[in-house]
This record gives structure tokens, C-alpha cells and sequence, in this order.
């Protein structure tokens, strides 16, 4: 089985951090499952908490859509997953002035191509081959091969996770990210 890497249904707009996207490097890099080479300078993040809030989330949700990790939910995926992804280096500024530099990107250094075509009801962009949405979604289980995190090659905005990884990840009691199936997943 895999989940997919979502925001809390209830996380509040107060939450979810704004990508700095003129100070940041180009965010559509980091969703193509490749090494980024020379290392880019490090992502910004505000986040409209103060750093005392900002600490005790183990992921940021930003408005990106992209991984952002605090250091114990790290030390997980450092232990269990360090294959599958490239740190980068990120800096998150609270509305009190604190820039904490405890968080990583990850930039995900796999895709796998996951869709079940025949069980799933894809909508496409007209006239393309591109995704545009789903009715129904449906992921091969065997998909994600030897990796605990990946990115569908045919559908970049959904992270993959192995129930593994899922599984450490919920034994630290995480917050600020949810893992789902999907068929829990509201298209």
C-alpha cells in the first residue's frame, strides 16, 4: 500500500507558509524527481506564526505543495528513506523576526510511474496527454518499487509514500502533514 503526502484538511491559513518564490529558487525544479546540481540558495518560507508556534510542527505546509521538514520528523527519513530525496537547505521567517534555518526542503530524487489507468477515472487537459485532475484515483501497490518516497511521473503534485515510511513517521506522533490513501483522498 501507498499514501499520498497531503495538508491537514483543517490546517488553518495562519499555517501554511508562502513560498518566497523571488528569493527562492524555481519551484518548478524541485518537482521533476531529479538531483539539483550546483545546490540552489536556500528556499525562503514566511510563516505567519511566531517562532515558538513554528517549532512545534514536525512539516510546514506551505502553499507550494512542497516537503518541508522539521529535524525529528527528519531524523526519521534520514533513517529510513535518505535514498529518495536531496536535502536542501531552507529558512523559514516567523512574523516575530526569527529566521529559523531547522527546516529542509526535500527535493525528491525519484518518479515512478504509479497511476492504475484501468481502475482510475483521469480527467486531462483538453487537447493533451497532461493530468488536469481525477474522478477516481487508483495506485498500483507495488509502484514505488525499492523507495519510501517518490513523485508520480504523471502527475508531479502528488508525493508517494510507502506505508513503511508512513507507519515510522506516525510513531513520532507528526504534525502539519497527513498521509492518506486514495481513496480518502476528496477529488
Amino acid at each position: 500500500m501507498m499514501y499520498l503526502w497531503r495538508l491537514p484538511e483543517r490546517m488553518r491559513d495562519k499555517w501554511i507558509a508562502t513560498y518566497s518564490r523571488s528569493e527562492s529558487p524555481d519551484r518548478f525544479q524541485l518537482i521533476k524527481g531529479q538531483l539539483l546540481r550546483p545546490l540552489p540558495a536556500p528556499a525562503l518560507f514566511d510563516f505567519d506564526g511566531t517562532a515558538a508556534e513554528l517549532e512545534s510542527f514536525n512539516f510546514l505546509a506551505n502553499d507550494v505543495s512542497l516537503p518541508v521538514v522539521g529535524p525529528r520528523a527528519m531524523e526519521v527519513l534520514q533513517q529510513h528513506a535518505s535514498g529518495d530525496y536531496q536535502a536542501l537547505a531552507a529558512i523559514v521567517r516567523t512574523i516575530d523576526g526569527v529566521k529559523s534555518s531547522e527546516f529542509t526542503l526535500l527535493n525528491l530524487t525519484h518518479e515512478v510511474k504509479a497511476l492504475d489507468h484501468d481502475r482510475s477515472v483521469v480527467e486531462y487537459i483538453e487537447g493533451t496527454s497532461a493530468i488536469l485532475g481525477f474522478r477516481k484515483l487508483v495506485y498500483r501497490d507495488d509502484a514505488l518499487g525499492p523507495y519510501h518516497l517518490a513523485r508520480d511521473a504523471e502527475y508531479h503534485g502528488h508525493i508517494l509514500v510507502s506505508d513503511d515510511l508512513v507507519e515510522r513517521l506516525r510513531a513520532i506522533d507528526i504534525n502539519g502533514a497527513v498521509f492518506l490513501t486514495p481513496d480518502a483522498i476528496k477529488l
